[in-house]
């Protein structure tokens, strides 16, 4: 058998793990829909009472299990199954980890274009503006999103509030803002602070029932529009653009940042967080894919580069602090400050 330049045997182990990804995708969304881990919650359970909590003849419920098993979303021992640490922790729709509904809405939404990605390539640009223009202009599909960009984003949002210090700042810009969870969770944080969020008005509809829940109403609002294209409300003194300049291009990312840069007071500060390509290219893997996505999306959005999230700074006149990983292997971040 051949060998690799370090000597290693190889062997299609690895190539046949990509191309049959797509089963541990498909095993995890179906147990995702048929609410198996929030069966297993509390468990351990049995294979009987499993199938009855499903709602699926028990042969079936034992071949999901023996799946789910085998990639080590839940634990089985002979009749008797748990869920694995993690899927416990944020698969399990009720606790404030969950971010099930994200993976859904996502994955399964695009899960059936990867298998044409060859063909998106080959063709001509998808009509339209981008998928959250499309998206924004159905209230229940905009509804559909926000409620799953709440709860995909809330440790996210928690990261972020706990790792910038919004003590030195009155006022947040939150450019995009989705759900306001970006927003409620740095001022949850920070007394001191207030946030506008930016956003299509059908997401904002959404935004106002998640910071009216989270008792914010007097210290953050939300104004419809597209950000992209419409003036940026004065007063704030730090600018925040979290999980969305992905589906714009490049034009787009140095418009918003300059604008943004345009209605901060000298001393403001702007934050850009999202996937984030290596200055390389060369990866992480979710921001690859992520870029590779965009392909069958309408619009030219791109997953940016470090290198490029400096460069729309740089050029809008902010002095850049640092540009780093934000999480490891998907989001990247960069702090900037208006001289």
């Amino acid at each position: 058998m051949a060998a690799d330049d370090d000597g290693k045997r190889l062997t299609t182990r690895r190539l046949n793990d990509m191309g049959l990804g797509f089963m541990s995708a498909g095993t995890l969304l179906a147990a995702l829909e048929l609410r198996l881990f929030d069966a297993l919650s509390g468990g351990p359970r049995s294979l009987d009472e499993i199938a009855s909590r499903l709602g699926v003849p028990k042969e079936r419920a034992e071949k999901l299990i023996t799946a789910c098993a085998a990639i080590d979303l839940v634990i089985r021992d002979g009749a008797i199954v748990s869920n694995a640490a993690d899927v416990e922790r944020f698969l399990v729709r009720g606790k404030p980890t969950y971010f099930g509904d994200y993976l859904l809405h996502f994955a399964k939404g695009s899960y059936p274009l990867w298998g044409k990605v060859a063909d998106f390539l080959k063709g001509g640009d998808l009509a339209g503006r981008g998928r959250y223009y499309a998206t924004a202009n159905d209230p229940k599909e905009a509804r559909a999103l926000t409620e799953a960009g709440y709860t995909g984003s809330q440790g996210t949002a928690r990261v972020l509030a706990r790792r910038f210090d919004f003590s030195r700042y009155r006022h947040l810009l939150d450019i995009g803002g989705g759900s306001a969870v970006y927003s409620i969770e740095a001022c949850r944080r920070y007394p001191q602070l207030t946030a506008t969020v930016l956003d299509f008005p059908n997401v904002c509809v959404v935004a106002r029932e998640f910071i009216e829940k989270e008792g914010f109403t007097s210290r953050i609002r939300t104004v419809g529009c597209d950000f992209t294209a419409d003036p940026f409300p004065s007063g704030p003194d730090v600018a925040l653009l979290c999980g969305n300049i992905h589906a714009y291009d490049p034009a787009t990312a140095h418009r918003v940042v300059k604008k943004a840069h345009d209605i901060l007071p000298s001393g403001g500060a702007m934050i850009i967080c999202d996937y984030m390509l290596n200055s390389e290219r060369t990866g992480p893997p979710v921001a690859a894919f992520l870029s590779l996505a965009q392909a069958f999306q309408p619009g030219n959005g791109v997953v940016h580069s470090a290198k490029d999230f400096k460069e729309y700074l740089e050029s809008a006149g902010f002095r850049v602090l640092k540009v780093e990983e934000f999480l490891e292997g998907s989001l990247g971040w960069a702090i900037a400050s208006k001289p």
